[in-house]
């Protein structure tokens, strides 16, 4: 394969796996679970839930055609939900949750009516087995009436039992915790209604943490939180007995028969109903009959045994026994790594491009096929193994890589080479480039625009360079430079120069952007942490020792184009802004800071982590200009900075006592080192007053 066809190729799999992660087009791999779920229904076919750890009650439409629940509002039935939630109990249930809210009473017009529902209740929550649900909305959760909350021991006993859903309304996951504010404003996450349940029927250990969860000694659930269900194929998650035969029980003293049902296991007590509660899950392409009653057989409710018809919703209550069942086995998957993802999408765009650019259309479209089949085997091989790969994502970037690269082939590559040289120059061009091609060749001028400018310095590189082979100067500066930059270009900023070691960059230039002020104080702040980092890399290596990175930014007005002659010219902004910014970063060496900002791109950027230096008569200036330090995200909470500012804020007024406050300050012991703190006290010492600096040169 010639050498071009090789870079066209590698070129389209990196555009095909660059766009197969735009963020639109990640709810494929939900689709991709949707699809696993049918393909493992399709090979295995329907398993009857017989080894889960979970029983379901079902409120079905056998139930409500029962008696004594035949002609009686659902809200008058806590009598017998009091007969069930005791037998589960007296028949040995590790735990009972109701996966349905009951918010409202008959109490007010039948007093005493509920009295027995709250004593089951009472029973359940101090032994530990009972757990209630509550649903939240965007203004006000429905939670039970307020008499359940007492018998359980308010939220001791409660969880939020909300599913979910994805970008296209599909449930394919379960949060594991969530967070609740007490009525002092105290914030703490508690498990979410399954891992409490999982919890509390198995014993085994669980941690939470603001990262994620560790149940029995392993980490679970996915980045965001949440557990990733995998469904049983076709039929119900859970075995699923009618409330009205498990209440026969109850009344016929049949606990044994009971117990051989729900002995040790978990029991979920929830609706299920042909238009209630119906939720669109990842198992939509895989479902069965709902409602498999394994009845106790204490009695026979009308309809009990009636076959629903298939549907692609399934009950909510099935997606908390799945998602318990998961977590009791360990069967939940896991989404791919980011090297997974990226291992799959690539190697597939790869492949997919290589047999673009090097095989005939029907040869290459016979290869294609060979090379989606391979990949579906992988992903589900991927998961057999409890890992959901981006099967359809990465299928699509080898299939799209295909597409292009062929055509690129049939039409581009045989036929017109030198348009082919011109169109690579574009690949390689920046964000200028690509706008100065849009109005057309470049011509001499320019425009006044409000820019941000940044400037960097590397402490010491001249004496460095002026003692270190530069073979082994130059592969170091480009590392250094490297970094910088790319913290520019993750802003949004366009570097415009280098000179030696520092950068010149501008922020709403060539495109305009209305936040270039935020846009350089972030980039400051990235600019340091990677410079800190890559000097400490270094000295730990006993690599050649750099020094530290200072930088300054300023805002204001510039003249913005092409300047230079009719042969040769240069995109730059000119004006006493950019000198001002080159000043504002050489104020650094004398103030022993590294990160320096003008009071102008504070007010622009309403950055609030950032404190005031001094009030600075640069060169040639006349008039002082406030200059701020740049401080990390969050650093103005920090009781230093606080006290700091106060001091500062005295010294500004010209209070006599700011001395004092500045000794004291510089005893604490984080501020005697604070570079600020020395340059005042030092001023203070000297005679001079107030927070102004006079003539202080780069």
């Amino acid at each position: 394969m010639r050498r071009r066809r090789v870079a066209v190729a590698a070129l389209v799999a990196c555009a095909a796996a660059l766009v197969a992660h735009l963020p639109g087009l990640q709810r494929l791999d939900g689709l991709t679970v949707d699809l696993l779920h049918a393909a493992e229904g399709r090979l295995l076919g329907p398993r009857p839930p017989t080894d889960v750890p979970v029983v379901v009650v079902a409120v079905d439409e056998a139930t409500y055609r029962a008696e004594p629940f035949r002609d009686t509002p659902a809200a008058l039935w806590t009598p017998q939900f009091a007969r069930v939630v005791d037998a589960l109990l007296a028949a040995d249930a590790a735990v009972v949750g109701l996966d349905l809210v009951l918010p409202t009473s008959a109490e007010r017009f039948l007093p005493g009516h509920d009295r027995e529902f709250l004593v089951a209740l009472r029973r359940g929550a101090r032994e530990g087995r009972i757990v209630l649900a509550e649903v939240r909305h965007q203004e006000e959760p429905i939670r039970p009436f307020v008499g359940q909350r007492i018998a359980v021991g308010h939220d001791a006993n409660i969880r939020v039992v909300n599913l979910p859903t994805d970008a296209d309304d599909v449930v394919r996951r379960v949060p594991l915790a969530v967070e609740r504010v007490d009525g002092a404003g105290n914030v703490r996450r508690e498990p979410g209604f399954a891992l409490e349940l999982a919890v509390r029927g198995t014993g085994r250990p669980l941690a939470l943490d603001a990262d994620g969860a560790t149940f029995d000694g392993r980490r679970i659930g996915a980045a965001d939180g949440s557990l990733l269900l995998r469904f049983r194929p076709g039929t119900d998650e859970a075995p699923t007995l009618s409330m009205a035969d498990v209440h026969a029980c109850a009344e016929a003293g049949r606990i044994d028969r009971l117990r051989e049902a729900v002995a040790g296991r978990i029991v979920l007590i929830g609706t299920v109903l042909d238009v209630e509660d119906r939720k669109l899950t990842s198992k939509r392409l895989a479902t069965g009959p709902e409602g498999t009653v394994r009845s106790p057989s204490c009695a026979e409710p009308t309809g009990s045994r009636a076959t629903p018809a298939v549907r692609g919703t399934v009950s909510g209550v099935y997606v908390h026994a799945a998602a318990i069942a998961n977590l009791v086995a360990g069967t939940a998957p896991r989404p791919a790594s980011r090297s997974e993802r990226a291992g799959l999408v690539a190697g597939l765009a790869l492949a997919g491009a290589g047999i673009g650019v090097a095989a005939a259309p029907l040869a290459g479209a016979l290869l294609l096929g060979g090379m989606l089949a391979a990949a579906a085997g992988i992903v589900m091989a991927g998961w057999a193994g409890g890992v959901v790969l981006p099967g359809l994502l990465a299928a699509g970037a080898g299939a799209a890589a295909w597409l292009v690269a062929a055509i690129w082939r049939f039409t581009v590559d045989d036929r017109d080479r030198r348009r082919v040289r011109r169109l690579f120059g574009l690949y390689v061009s920046s964000d200028l480039l690509d706008r100065m091609g849009a109005e057309g060749m470049p011509s001499l001028g320019g425009e006044r625009r409000e820019l941000t400018i940044l400037f960097t310095d590397l402490e010491g590189f001249t004496t460095l360079s002026e003692r270190t082979d530069p073979l082994v100067l130059a592969p170091l500066l480009n590392a250094y430079l490297d970094g910088v930059c790319a913290a520019v270009m993750a802003n949004g900023g366009m570097v415009n120069e280098f000179v030696g070691d520092a950068v010149l960059a501008y922020f709403g230039a060539p495109t305009r952007m209305d936040d270039h002020a935020a846009r350089a104080i972030a980039a400051a702040r990235d600019i340091d942490a990677f410079a800190e980092r890559f000097r400490t890399e270094r000295a730990a290596a006993d690599a050649i020792a750099l020094g530290r990175t200072r930088v300054g930014v300023h805002t204001g007005w510039v003249v913005l184009g092409n300047f230079g002659s009719s042969r040769r010219f240069k995109y730059t902004a000119v004006g006493d802004t950019v000198n001002t910014a080159s000043r504002i970063e050489g104020l650094n060496k004398h103030l022993g800071t590294r990160l320096c900002v003008s009071a102008a791109t504070v007010a622009a950027a309403a950055d609030p982590d950032v404190r005031p230096v001094a009030d600075v008569v640069l060169k040639g200036r006349s008039e002082p200009m406030t200059v701020h330090e740049i401080l990390p995200a969050g650093g103005s909470a920090d009781p230093g900075i606080v006290r700091y500012r106060a001091v500062y804020a005295r010294l500004a007024e010209g209070d006599p006592t700011a001395a004092a406050a500045l000794d004291a300050l510089a005893a604490e012991g984080a501020g005697a080192g604070d570079p600020l703190v020395v340059l005042h006290r030092r001023r203070l010492a000297a005679g001079e007053t107030g927070v102004r600096l006079d003539m202080v040169e780069k």
